[in-house]
């Protein structure tokens, strides 16, 4: 009854029609099989986050108020996704929200690391820490496809307008 009283997110059917769209990337076996990501839980929940990196750090540029907004409530859905996500694959009751709040601070953790690799060029080295944390060597030109992967695409997002990131069907280009 209380959630009647919450005041609405504005972007919140925006937010779930680009966690499809993040999801629908991060699913791409080209990442797996040619870039090297590891296919298991934490790769693909890492591949997520590499995603969602991608369009946050562009919207704070174009509009930081509005992006602050479709962000939280993009961040919110990715959340509860994983919440199902976490249920389906026999987590109980009682370790949800212990699993959920270490989900919430690896994406915290490496929104901020890719963030902080961008402006000061080690985006290779926060691959290998984060996306790559689990695979003991991973392969040089994998790392160098990923990050060239991600450069190019925050470039072509750059392009939009923050509507368009919003609205775009398909935001990503291998």
């Amino acid at each position: 009854m209380f959630g009647l009283l919450k005041k609405k997110n504005p972007y919140e059917q925006d937010a779930r029609a680009v966690y499809e769209r993040l999801m629908a990337a991060s699913r791409k076996p080209v990442l797996y099989t040619d870039m090297g990501v590891p296919d298991t839980f934490d790769g693909r929940f890492d591949c997520l986050i590499a995603h969602t990196f991608m369009v946050v750090e562009v919207l704070n540029e174009k509009d930081l108020g509005r992006a602050d907004v479709f962000n939280q409530a993009l961040f919110d859905r990715i959340f509860v996704q994983m919440h199902v996500t976490l249920r389906e694959i026999g987590v109980g009751d009682v370790g949800i929200p212990k699993h959920q709040q270490k989900m919430m601070k690896a994406f915290n953790g490496r929104v901020h690391a890719y963030s902080e690799a961008l402006t000061t060029g080690a985006l290779k080295e926060s691959l290998v820490r984060n996306l790559y944390g689990t695979v003991d060597s991973p392969s040089d030109d994998d790392v160098q496809a990923f990050a060239r992967y991600m450069m190019n695409n925050i470039e072509r997002l750059r392009a939009l307008d923050f509507d368009e990131i919003v609205n775009k069907e398909n935001l990503f280009e291998i």
